[in-house]
């Protein structure tokens, strides 16, 4: 989510059981009833995926979310550490995680809310962009924006899975690459694949050593990622 969608669940978890209409986000977080409407969309599969509380609409009425009182508790704790998190990142970490947004968004993404997101002034965002227009050019990839839109990356298949497999040569962190991308998967899917990994090195006999393992798992969980986005090489 981002920082406006953050912002969404924060309000309802502040409101438990009181209906809220989408003109009352809007006026909050200053954007249209149509970006509410699918932030909401967006907010409600996190819940799905990440918590029991549940998002309930009503006709007439609006929305309100549907939570025990210890899960509104851990919830909005979660939120806060997310929002310090990403307010104490390094200037290196925060140009990853913009460059695997990029690569990973098939539509345009709007610079103005991923400085939002980072909590960046345009500037700030504009050199982190620099920067990462200049690594993608290695793999054959333009940073092109679009008017009204925002920001996309253009080329081939083949070359956006050569820069997110070479994605780590970003920062000097290979311990926060690992984290990041794990943390872009649901728990039981980093499990399955390195479950399979460990299969096939039982089957064929194979050794990896623990850095080998872990760029193994990353690699497969990201093409895997690509695959199911119907992103395939041509």
């Amino acid at each position: 989510m981002n920082t406006r969608q953050k912002d969404i669940l924060n309000l309802l978890l502040s409101e438990p059981e009181d209906y809220l209409v989408v003109q009352d986000f809007a006026d909050r977080v200053k954007c249209s009833e149509k970006t509410i409407r699918n932030d909401l969309k967006t907010i409600e599969d996190y819940l799905n995926q990440h918590s029991d509380a549940q998002l309930i609409r009503k006709p007439g009425l609006g929305v309100y979310l549907n939570i025990e009182d210890h899960e509104r508790v851990r919830l909005s704790r979660q939120l806060y550490t997310e929002h310090h998190a990403a307010q104490q990142q390094s200037d290196e970490e925060r140009m990853l995680q913009i460059a695997y947004q990029l690569l990973m968004n098939p539509k345009p993404v709007s610079a103005k809310e991923m400085a939002a997101e980072h909590f960046l002034n345009k500037s700030s965002i504009k050199r982190d962009l620099n920067q990462i227009e200049v690594w993608l050019q290695r793999f054959g990839l333009t940073l092109v924006s679009k008017q009204r839109l925002g920001l996309k990356i253009e080329g081939s298949e083949k070359n956006k899975r050569k820069a997110l497999a070479r994605i780590s040569e970003l920062i000097d962190n290979p311990e926060f690459t690992s984290r990041f991308i794990k943390s872009q998967f649901l728990s039981h899917e980093v499990e399955f694949v390195k479950s399979e990994i460990r299969s096939l090195q039982k089957r064929h006999s194979l050794y990896f050593t623990d850095e080998t393992f872990e760029n193994l798992l990353l690699h497969t969980l990201l093409m895997i990622r690509r695959i199911k986005m119907k992103q395939p090489i041509t």
